[in-house]
Protein backbone atom coordinates (compact mmCIF):
# COMPACT_ATOMS: atom_id res chain seq x y z
CA UNK A 1 0.00 0.00 0.00
CA UNK A 2 1.39 3.41 -1.00
CA UNK A 3 1.18 6.42 1.27
CA UNK A 4 1.10 9.83 -0.38
CA UNK A 5 3.34 12.57 1.00
CA UNK A 6 3.81 16.14 -0.29
CA UNK A 7 7.19 15.13 -1.79
CA UNK A 8 6.05 11.82 -3.35
CA UNK A 9 5.13 8.40 -1.92
CA UNK A 10 6.43 5.63 0.30
CA UNK A 11 5.52 1.98 0.32
CA UNK A 12 6.24 -0.37 3.23
CA UNK A 13 7.77 -3.57 1.82
CA UNK A 14 8.63 -5.41 5.07
CA UNK A 15 7.79 -4.76 8.72
CA UNK A 16 9.29 -6.71 11.62
CA UNK A 17 9.78 -6.03 15.32
CA UNK A 18 12.95 -3.92 15.09
CA UNK A 19 13.27 -3.09 11.41
CA UNK A 20 11.24 -1.95 8.44
CA UNK A 21 11.96 -1.67 4.71
CA UNK A 22 10.36 1.06 2.60
CA UNK A 23 10.50 2.17 -1.02
CA UNK A 24 10.56 5.98 -1.23
CA UNK A 25 9.71 7.79 -4.47
CA UNK A 26 10.50 11.50 -4.60
CA UNK A 27 8.81 13.45 -7.33
CA UNK A 28 10.86 15.83 -9.52
CA UNK A 29 12.05 19.02 -7.77
CA UNK A 30 10.87 17.85 -4.32
CA UNK A 31 12.55 17.16 -0.98
CA UNK A 32 11.79 15.71 2.41
CA UNK A 33 11.93 17.94 5.46
CA UNK A 34 15.22 18.58 7.24
CA UNK A 35 14.65 16.22 10.17
CA UNK A 36 15.95 13.68 12.64
CA UNK A 37 14.62 10.61 14.45
CA UNK A 38 15.05 9.88 18.15
CA UNK A 39 14.48 6.12 18.06
CA UNK A 40 15.70 4.81 14.72
CA UNK A 41 18.57 4.85 12.28
CA UNK A 42 18.15 4.61 8.51
CA UNK A 43 20.13 3.10 5.65
CA UNK A 44 19.32 4.54 2.21
CA UNK A 45 20.15 2.82 -1.07
CA UNK A 46 19.63 4.84 -4.25
CA UNK A 47 17.97 2.56 -6.82
CA UNK A 48 17.12 5.08 -9.56
CA UNK A 49 17.82 8.74 -10.17
CA UNK A 50 20.18 11.14 -8.44
CA UNK A 51 19.74 12.10 -4.78
CA UNK A 52 21.11 15.20 -3.11
CA UNK A 53 21.52 14.16 0.51
CA UNK A 54 22.14 16.40 3.49
CA UNK A 55 23.40 14.55 6.58
CA UNK A 56 24.88 15.86 9.83
CA UNK A 57 25.16 19.21 11.55
CA UNK A 58 27.40 20.72 8.85
CA UNK A 59 24.43 20.54 6.43
CA UNK A 60 26.76 19.85 3.52
CA UNK A 61 24.95 18.35 0.55
CA UNK A 62 26.26 15.22 -1.16
CA UNK A 63 25.20 14.02 -4.62
CA UNK A 64 24.47 10.29 -4.75
CA UNK A 65 23.92 8.18 -7.86
CA UNK A 66 22.10 4.89 -8.47
CA UNK A 67 23.84 2.04 -6.63
CA UNK A 68 25.24 4.17 -3.79
CA UNK A 69 24.16 4.11 -0.15
CA UNK A 70 24.42 6.09 3.08
CA UNK A 71 23.77 5.38 6.76
CA UNK A 72 21.97 7.91 8.98
CA UNK A 73 22.42 7.48 12.74
CA UNK A 74 19.74 8.08 15.38
CA UNK A 75 19.36 11.82 16.08
CA UNK A 76 21.40 12.74 12.97
CA UNK A 77 19.93 15.58 10.91
CA UNK A 78 19.11 14.59 7.31
CA UNK A 79 17.17 15.44 4.15
CA UNK A 80 16.78 14.00 0.62
CA UNK A 81 16.31 16.32 -2.36
CA UNK A 82 15.46 15.41 -5.94
CA UNK A 83 16.71 18.25 -8.14
CA UNK A 84 16.06 16.47 -11.43
CA UNK A 85 13.04 16.22 -13.75
CA UNK A 86 12.85 12.43 -13.15
CA UNK A 87 11.54 10.48 -10.19
CA UNK A 88 14.04 9.39 -7.53
CA UNK A 89 13.65 5.94 -5.92
CA UNK A 90 15.31 4.92 -2.67
CA UNK A 91 15.13 1.77 -0.57
CA UNK A 92 15.12 2.78 3.08
CA UNK A 93 15.91 0.29 5.85
CA UNK A 94 14.86 1.56 9.28
CA UNK A 95 16.21 -0.05 12.45
CA UNK A 96 15.26 0.76 16.03
CA UNK A 97 13.04 0.11 19.02
CA UNK A 98 10.29 2.36 17.63
CA UNK A 99 9.51 2.78 13.92
CA UNK A 100 6.37 4.94 14.04
CA UNK A 101 5.82 7.77 11.57
CA UNK A 102 5.53 10.20 14.48
CA UNK A 103 9.25 9.77 15.30
CA UNK A 104 10.11 12.79 13.17
CA UNK A 105 11.42 16.09 14.48
CA UNK A 106 11.28 18.56 11.59
CA UNK A 107 13.73 21.48 11.55
CA UNK A 108 12.80 22.87 8.11
CA UNK A 109 9.90 21.94 5.84
CA UNK A 110 8.74 23.20 2.43
CA UNK A 111 5.17 22.01 3.06
CA UNK A 112 4.21 23.80 6.29
CA UNK A 113 4.39 20.73 8.57
CA UNK A 114 6.41 22.33 11.40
Amino acid sequence: MKTNKPWGTYEILVTCKNYQVKKLTLNPKQSTSLQYHKYRCEHWIIVSGTAHVTVGNSLKEKEMQKGTHIFIHEKEVHRITNKSQLKLEIIEIQQGNYLGEDDITRLEDNYGRI
